[in-house]
């Protein structure tokens, strides 16, 4: 019997992409919604290594179903096009992984301070002065002052239905919706 939950469904993923989680942790719902990894009851020691993830099970540009069609892009529309080829509903490898991830905005820094519907932008910019002189805040003000997109909204024709996939998806130099 399938998994019936994003939880399960992610599981079965990762279990299916050689992802092994240590026995230390869980990952399970959480009563606010969407859900967590919590400890298991037992002290994890420090270094302990709590999942191993092989490089073939990583998402990126290099490893989506279309990386020797579209030419590689590490950054900018570029790179958002090449991952969201790789976005093919439930056909895709990922959508073990995709399903799970939010359907609603994140409460992440780089999303403070913007006026999005649903979103406190007040609240959002008075959040923002908390970073300053952090290293997130050296982050956020690094990437706008080069000038790299933060956040944009991606419109995206899938199989899939287009709400299944505006999701959060971030990476190193890239962070955008679908």
């Amino acid at each position: 019997m399938p998994p019936s939950t994003k939880v399960g469904i992610l599981l079965e993923w990762c279990d299916a992409n050689s992802i092994s989680i240590d026995s230390t942790i869980r990952v399970e719902d959480h009563e606010q919604g969407g859900f967590g990894v919590f400890s298991a009851n037992k002290f994890i020691p420090p270094n302990t290594t709590l999942v191993r993830i092989p490089k073939t099970s990583i998402l990126s540009v290099r490893t989506c179903s279309l990386a020797g069609v579209v030419p590689f892009n590490p950054y900018g529309l570029g790179a958002q096009l090449s991952a969201s080829l790789a976005l093919l509903g439930n056909k895709s490898r990922w959508h073990g992984y995709i399903q799970s991830l939010p359907t609603t905005i994140v409460d992440l820094p780089i999303f403070w301070g913007l006026n999005m519907e649903g979103y406190d932008h007040d609240d959002g910019l008075e959040a923002i002065c908390w970073l300053n002189g952090t290293e997130a805040g050296k982050i956020l003000q690094q990437k706008n002052r080069n000038g790299n997109t933060t956040l944009v909204s991606y419109e995206h024709e899938s199989p899939a239905k287009k709400e299944t996939y505006t999701q959060c998806l971030s990476g190193r130099n890239l962070s955008f919706l679908l």
